[in-house]
């Protein structure tokens, strides 16, 4: 009933689901611009049927990046990747196909899993603007890596598993890469950082907004929906037509803030992890 092929050249693999990907982009996203920035031979794995894609997914370092699939699909790809010598903490993908697979994955391997995260894609095409707050968006700069850096931990310590937070020398790393790229903006007011957020894995017609963290003297000011705002407006004006985020659905406020600037629902997505029964 399926065919499946394992792939180990990222250019090949986009070649082959890159199309199929793209019907949904906004929902795949995260899969497409990991795609685009895989180091050499990972492991991705294209589930066809009748010479048609109906399931795509790779090893993103962290966890198992999946597309959504049919449930006969899903457990096909399970069977075969759970044959190979692959240690994923966990696996991220539409709702249904990431528990499909999690389920598949923990009986064939003989683990336990369990829900670490249940998240809300969300799109925007055309910013709302919000009500005025002091401040405005600039780049972060070089001289503010350390603060940025301690921010990005605490991101973290919010945010991720255990399994994904990051030393402060690995979130300095981080930072200094994208604020030498120009990924990462902040708020500032009267010269102040009062809030951050970035930009990230461009795809053809999307870009991602993502580490949108705040600390905690500074919120309930309405800075950080200034700030995903403007940082939205900004992808939008590096030739993208839309902005894609992820939110935690565990916060609503959050999610209401967004979709008050423009951004819409697409899809549900969860963060499974594996565990030892």
């Amino acid at each position: 009933m399926f065919e499946l092929e394992l792939h180990h050249d990222p250019a090949t693999f986009a070649r082959a689901v890159g199309g199929w990907l793209s019907e949904r982009e906004a929902e795949n996203a995260l899969l497409l611009g990991l795609l685009a920035t895989l180091p050499a031979s990972p492991v991705m794995l294209r589930v066809t049927s009748a010479g048609q894609t109906v399931f795509a997914a790779l090893d993103g370092g962290h966890n198992l990046i999946v597309s959504r699939g049919t449930a006969a699909a899903v457990e096909a790809a399970a069977a075969r990747l759970s044959e190979l010598p692959l240690a994923p903490p966990g696996v991220v993908g539409p709702a249904a196909a990431a528990e499909q697979f999690a389920r598949a994955w923990a009986r064939a391997r003989g683990c336990a899993f369990e829900l670490a995260v249940d998240q809300r894609i969300y799109e925007l095409t055309e910013v709302k603007p919000p009500p005025p707050v002091p401040g405005a968006m600039r780049p972060v700069l070089p001289a503010e890596l350390e603060l940025v850096a301690a921010w990005g931990v605490a991101f973290d310590a919010e945010s991720l598993p255990p399994h994904e937070r990051r030393t402060l020398e690995q979130a300095r790393e981080l930072m200094a890469r994208r604020t030498a790229a120009g990924e990462l903006f902040g708020w500032a007011v009267a010269g102040q950082l009062v809030t951050m957020a970035g930009l990230a894995r461009p795809t053809a017609r999307t870009i991602s907004v993502n580490a949108v963290y705040t600390p905690p003297a500074h919120r309930r000011r309405g800075h950080a929906t200034a700030l995903v705002a403007a940082i939205s407006a900004e992808g939008l004006r590096r030739g993208k037509s839309a902005c894609v985020l992820y939110t935690d659905l565990a916060n609503p406020t959050s999610n209401a803030i967004y979709q008050k600037i423009g951004y819409r629902a697409v899809c549900d997505s969860r963060h499974y992890v594996f565990v030892r029964s």
